[in-house]
């Protein structure tokens, strides 16, 4: 519920109770999941009824959702986002982190 009491999205589509310049938007909710497998099996079927190849999957090391691009003709990899760079990344900063939180 917004600060209105409207429920509405829309006040914070307009800027309305956007936060002060300087200040930080509040954390995002929590992601269960479960319900990201099942929206990327949907987006996932989608894709295919539309005649593209794209698979979706979570990356389990980084939690991230991860889209892959596949040339229907030689099945090969056109592209990858985040690029796996970009995951090999994201898993070496956890585990880093997790070794100082470790640590300490």
């Amino acid at each position: 519920m917004n600060s209105d009491g409207s429920g509405s999205k829309a006040a914070v589509a307009d800027g309305k109770n956007a936060p002060a310049k300087g200040q930080s938007l509040p954390p995002p909710a929590p992601i269960d999941i479960a319900d990201l497998a099942r929206a990327a099996e949907r987006l996932q079927r989608l894709a295919r009824e539309a005649s593209r190849n794209l698979e979706f999957h979570i990356d389990e090391a980084s939690g991230r959702t991860v889209i892959t691009v596949i040339n229907q003709a030689t099945q090969e990899i056109v592209r990858q986002i985040p690029a796996e760079e970009v995951l090999a990344l994201a898993r070496s900063i956890s585990a880093f982190s997790a070794l100082l939180d470790a640590e300490a």
